[in-house]
């Protein structure tokens, strides 16, 4: 099946990725060792560079072929790389931000608790931010 591209060389991506408003299709990566690499919105456009990092999601790779969000990699991807996206596994990890008025906790850079029930831990984030504030991350069913 042929796709309709409009092709664009040195444009501004996040422009591009804006105006992908529909993710129901599948996105193409083309790569080749010798070539440039193109990428194929889900609007159409092709955005064209002579290399690309890809740091999409676990889960998002892990979406399989013909579902919405999938994407194509042009060759497919080695198999090692392949299984080793089928083997690793993703969890539910969520995050808060608090501000207080002043620092009252002590000074450490994280506190936590770890049990087989429930694991949460706090960042403290007052040596990078200058301002009183813990980051709370807990995952699981706690989460």
């Amino acid at each position: 099946r042929r796709k309709k591209r409009q092709k664009r060389k040195n444009t501004n991506i996040e422009d591009d990725a804006q105006d992908s408003e529909s993710y129901e299709d599948e996105e193409e990566i083309e790569y080749e060792p010798t070539s440039t690499v193109q990428i194929t919105l889900y609007n159409g456009i092709v955005l064209e560079a002579d290399a690309l990092v890809c740091t999409l999601p676990l889960g998002v790779l892990k979406i399989g072929e013909g579902e919405p969000g999938h994407v194509k990699f042009i060759p497919r991807l080695p198999q090692t790389k392949l299984d080793a996206i089928t083997s690793l596994g993703t969890g539910l990890l969520n995050k808060c931000a608090l501000s207080f008025p002043n620092v009252f906790w002590q000074d450490s850079d994280f506190l936590g608790l770890a049990e087989v029930e429930h694991s949460y831990l706090v960042f403290n984030a007052v040596k990078f931010t200058q301002k009183p504030i813990l980051i709370f991350m807990y995952g699981g069913a706690f989460a």
